[in-house]
């Protein structure tokens, strides 16, 4: 029966190093990388929990021949070979929103810049509720860009509507109706994506103290209020937090620096879109001479950093952002972008926020190279 049971830990622990020397080739059977270190991971803590006591040696045996192999010297090469995901996967399970993870990304190790987070802000497009056919597009266009389980890693969802108010100042039924169903679809997507063991953690805002009744209703994350209504953003949070009695997000807008420092100071938003970096339909009266540019949203981080020893919101770049430019704000010093068209009017939404995440990564360096220079 003992010899049985070694036979059966045999098994397993076979299945442990073909996975464990077929990982970095990401091809164990036809498997990802990923999926491979998960099942080693699997394998061998569920050879762990089988071992007798003694644990001295396992004995691997295939057919009739036999040999044996040092459990600690496996434990250890394991153990190894997991340290260099660990934090990585470590990190990957922490929300970016975490004020954890953003002291590690607000490190000034240069030399780590590579491995910073960049963050990817989705605005839906000002007609997203016109219609019960504008929400269903929208629903579809934001499905298809997270992916599975926000695979490329969106990190904020704001839903931006203009509803159009009756006389007495209030959003029509329908209208309230269909804010509400667009909001509701996108927390139920996001709670089928949190259940998913890679999930890449997203919040979703909608924009506008008007739309409170729905943020509510929706069980939403959280509002972006406009950068003249900042000073609503401690009553916002408040009843937010008394109704869903969960943590809340409050964004704002910011297109100065002194703007943005003294709202930061007063109101505490946990998040920020600063422009207008570029040129951009959602603004048709700026010409170039009046946008605020590319710099302005690191001139805005560093300046609240400045005043609060190092705290500071989130800070997105907004404004005519694409994958051929994203790279730009990032480089002066934003925390990522926030788009609209760039995603929403994509033939392929999810392709086009990786190119925006790639964008952000892959041209950081030759971004500060071009910065130091200047």
């Amino acid at each position: 029966m003992g010899l049985n049971r070694r036979h059966h830990r045999v098994h397993v622990v076979a299945v442990v190093l073909v996975l464990m020397l077929r990982m970095h080739s990401g091809i164990a059977f036809g498997i990802s990388k990923e999926t491979a270190h998960c099942l080693t991971k699997t394998s061998f803590n569920h050879a762990n929990q089988r071992r007798s006591k003694d644990n001295d040696i396992m004995v691997c045996t295939e057919s009739s021949s036999s040999s044996s192999l040092s459990l600690s010297s496996l434990s250890t090469t394991m153990e190894n070979q997991d340290d260099s995901n660990s934090k990585s996967n470590s990190r990957q399970k922490i929300s970016p929103w975490s004020e954890e993870r953003r002291r590690y990304y607000d490190r000034s190790d240069s030399e780590d810049q590579q491995d910073r987070h960049y963050y990817l802000c989705v605005i839906t497009e000002t007609n997203a509720c016109d219609s019960m056919e504008n929400v269903e597009q929208t629903i579809r266009t934001l499905e298809r860009a997270l992916g599975t389980f926000n695979t490329h890693s969106i990190d904020l969802i704001s839903i931006r509507v203009k509803p159009p108010l009756l006389s007495d100042g209030v959003i029509s039924d329908q209208f309230q109706e269909r804010i509400i169903h667009l909001a509701t679809q996108i927390m139920t997507m996001k709670a089928k994506h949190q259940s998913h063991p890679l999930y890449n953690d997203y919040k979703v805002v909608i924009n506008d103290a008007l739309n409170l009744q729905a943020a509510m209703e929706a069980k939403i994350d959280g509002i972006h209020v406009k950068e003249k209504d900042a000073k609503q953003i401690p009553y916002i949070r408040s009843t937010l937090y008394q109704h869903l009695g969960k943590e809340i997000i409050v964004g704002t807008s910011a297109h100065s620096i002194t703007s943005a420092v003294t709202n930061y100071q007063l109101y505490k938003p946990n998040y920020m879109f600063v422009g207008t970096c570029f040129l951009t339909q959602s603004h048709p009266e700026k010409n170039s001479c009046d946008l605020e540019g590319p710099t302005l949203p690191g001139l805005v981080k560093k300046a609240i950093r400045k005043e609060t020893d190092g705290a500071h919101p989130i800070i997105f770049a907004i404004g005519g952002i694409e994958s051929e430019n994203c790279h730009h704000p990032v480089g002066y010093g934003s925390d990522g972008v926030a788009v609209i068209r760039s995603v929403m009017q994509a033939s392929d939404p999810a392709l086009a926020v990786k190119f925006m995440k790639e964008g952000m990564k892959t041209s950081i360096r030759s971004s500060i190279k071009n910065i130091q220079q200047d």
